[in-house]
C-alpha cells in the first residue's frame, strides 16, 4: 500500500478540526442554562430644565401709602408712621416720597402730643359746662352783688325795726353787710362760677328790684315797710331764678346783657308806646303793670334770642350805649322840635317826641350791632372760631395727602 505524502499535513488538521467540531456542543452544556438578563426599562423623558427664578415683584408703594393715609384718617397713628416710613423709603417718585415723609412726621407729632385728627366742619356750639371762663371771675361778681345786696337789705331790716337810732340803723347796716359778704365768700369758695352766672345773678337781682318797684302800688304798697318788703322779696325771688338760670343753662356774660338790653328796651318801648296810643289814660296801675309786663317780656325775649349769640361783653355793652343814645337823641330831636310842648298841639307834640324817642332807641341799638360786627366774639367761641376749619383729603397725581381748610 502505498502512500501520497502530500496527504500528510492535511490529516493532523482534519483531525483536529474533527474534534473542536464535536467538543464545542459538549463545553457549551456544562448543566441548566442560566436565567436571561432582565431588559434595561425604557430612558424616561429628560428631566425638564431647572426654571428661573424670577426676581421678587417691587412693593405696591401706592397702596402703602393709600393704607398708611387711611389708618391715619382712623387715628391709628402707630400703623400710620410705619406705613407711611415703609412708603418712603421705598417710593421711587420723589413727591410720593416727600408727602409719605411729612405725613409720617405729622403721625408722629400727633402720637407724642397725644393728639387725633376730627373730620368735618367744626361747630360754634359753646361747651356744657363754660369750661373756657375763669371761674374766679364769676365768683368775684357773685361776692360783690351779694354785698351790695346785703346792705339794702341793712336798710329794710332798719325800716322794720322802726327804730331813730343812728347807732342801731348803723349796727343793723354794717351787721348785715358783714354777713352778706361772709356768706357769699365762704359759700362759693371751691366752687367753679362762670362769669355768665353771676352776671345772670345781677340781672335776676335787677330785674327782682325793677318789678318791685313797678307793682308795688299797684300790689296796694302805702307805707315805706310794705315798699320796702316788695321791692326786697322781688330781689330776693329773682336773683335766686337767676343763679340757677346761669348755673343750669351756663350762659355767656354777653348773652345775659343781651337780655338786660332787651329788658330795658321791652320796659321803654311799652311805656313810650302807651304814650304815642294812648296818651290820656287814666289809671296809672294799668299802666305800671304793663310797663313790668314790659319789662319781663323783654327779658325773656332776650334769653330766648340770645341763648346763641356769640357777643362779648364789651359788644354787649356798647349795644346797649347806642340803645341809650339813640333814645337820648330822639328825645333831644323832639325837644328841639317842639320846645317844652306848651303849645295848643301838646298831645301831639308829645306823641312825635315818644316816638322819635322810642325809634332812635332800636335804631341805636340796630346800628350799634351793626358798628360793632367785626368785634372778636366771647372767649368761648373765640377759640373755636380760631379753629373754624377741617382736615379734607386732597388727590395727587401718585397718591392722597391732607389739606386743612377754614378761616385763619
Amino acid at each position: 500500500m502505498g502512500y501520497d505524502l502530500r496527504m500528510l499535513p492535511r490529516t493532523p488538521l482534519v483531525a483536529l478540526a474533527t474534534l473542536l467540531l464535536v467538543a464545542s456542543p459538549v463545553a457549551a452544556q456544562p448543566g441548566a442554562p442560566a436565567p436571561a438578563p432582565a431588559p434595561s426599562p425604557p430612558p424616561g423623558p429628560p428631566p425638564p430644565p431647572e426654571q428661573e427664578r424670577l426676581p421678587a415683584p417691587p412693593p405696591d408703594v401706592t397702596a402703602i401709602y393709600q393704607h398708611a393715609f387711611a389708618a391715619l384718617l382712623a387715628n391709628d397713628l402707630a400703623a400710620a408712621s410705619a406705613g407711611f416710613a415703609a412708603a418712603a423709603a421705598s417710593a421711587t417718585d420723589p413727591e410720593l416720597r416727600g408727602a409719605a415723609r411729612e405725613l409720617g412726621r405729622l403721625a408722629d407729632e400727633l402720637a407724642a402730643r397725644q393728639g387725633r385728627i376730627v373730620l368735618g366742619a367744626t361747630t360754634t356750639t359753646p361747651p356744657p359746662h363754660g369750661d373756657r371762663e375763669d371761674p374766679d371771675e364769676g365768683r368775684a361778681g357773685i361776692i360783690v352783688t351779694s354785698t351790695l345786696a346785703s346792705i339794702y337789705a341793712g336798710v329794710v331790716f332798719s325800716d322794720l325795726a322802726d327804730t331813730s337810732d343812728a347807732r342801731a340803723v348803723t349796727g343793723i347796716i354794717v351787721g348785715t353787710t358783714g354777713l352778706g359778704f361772709l356768706a357769699s365768700l365762704y359759700g362759693t369758695r371751691g366752687r367753679t362760677i362762670s362769669g355768665g352766672t353771676a352776671e345772670a345773678y345781677s340781672l335776676g337781682m335787677l330785674l327782682g328790684a325793677a318789678n318791685g318797684l313797678l307793682l308795688a302800688e299797684p300790689f296796694g304798697a302805702s307805707t315805706s315797710e310794705q315798699w320796702q318788703t316788695t321791692i326786697f322779696g322781688g330781689m330776693a325771688l329773682a336773683a335766686g331764678a337767676g343763679f340757677y338760670y346761669g348755673h343750669t343753662r351756663k350762659p355767656t356774660r354777653g348773652q345775659v346783657s343781651f337780655a338786660g338790653t332787651m329788658a330795658t328796651m321791652g320796659v321803654a318801648t311799652v311805656g313810650l308806646g302807651l304814650i304815642v296810643t294812648l296818651p290820656d289814660i287814666d289809671d296809672p296801675d294799668n299802666v305800671l303793670i304793663a310797663m313790668a309786663g314790659g319789662l319781663d317780656a323783654g327779658a325773656a325775649a332776650g334769653l330766648v334770642l340770645g341763648r346763641d349769640l356769640t357777643w362779648s361783653a364789651g359788644r354787649a355793652r356798647l349795644v346797649w350805649l347806642g340803645a341809650l343814645l339813640g333814645g337820648l337823641g330822639g328825645l333831644a330831636t323832639g325837644v328841639l322840635l317842639f320846645g317844652d310842648g306848651e303849645s295848643d298841639n301838646g298831645d301831639t307834640e308829645a306823641r312825635v317826641a315818644a316816638g322819635l324817642t322810642l325809634g332812635g332807641a332800636w335804631g341805636g341799638l340796630l346800628l350799634g350791632a351793626r358798628l360793632t360786627r367785626n368785634m372778636r366774639p366771647d372767649t368761648r367761641y373765640r377759640s373755636l372760631a380760631a379753629l373754624d376749619h377741617h382736615v379734607v383729603p386732597i388727590a395727587m397725581p401718585h397718591g392722597a395727602g391732607l389739606g386743612i381748610a377754614g378761616r385763619f
